[in-house]
């Protein structure tokens, strides 16, 4: 089944990802994956935990911006919450 799933880096052969780096991938609910790293997007975790990233801070996260900013385009001093009505 296709989905975004985040883990931790467990072995590395390109230099670019270390060993314990916590990732978000594409291919798929499993358990192992083996990929290249333009497949990989780094997860700060001491910014947000690792759960976090599927949501708030991944696709979900990121297409609730781009939809405020696309679709609403707000201005300067606009409020974009219902007490602004």
């Amino acid at each position: 089944m296709r989905a975004t799933t985040a883990g931790r880096v467990i072995e590395s052969k390109p230099s670019s990802y270390k060993v314990g780096e916590h990732v978000l991938e594409s291919g798929g609910v499993q358990s192992y994956l083996a990929c290249g790293p333009v497949e990989l997007q780094r997860c700060d975790v001491a910014y947000a935990q690792l759960k976090e990233w599927l949501g708030v801070f991944g696709v979900s996260g990121l297409k609730a911006y781009l939809v405020l900013i696309e679709e609403c385009k707000p201005q300067p001093a606009t409020r974009t919450d219902s007490a602004s009505k």
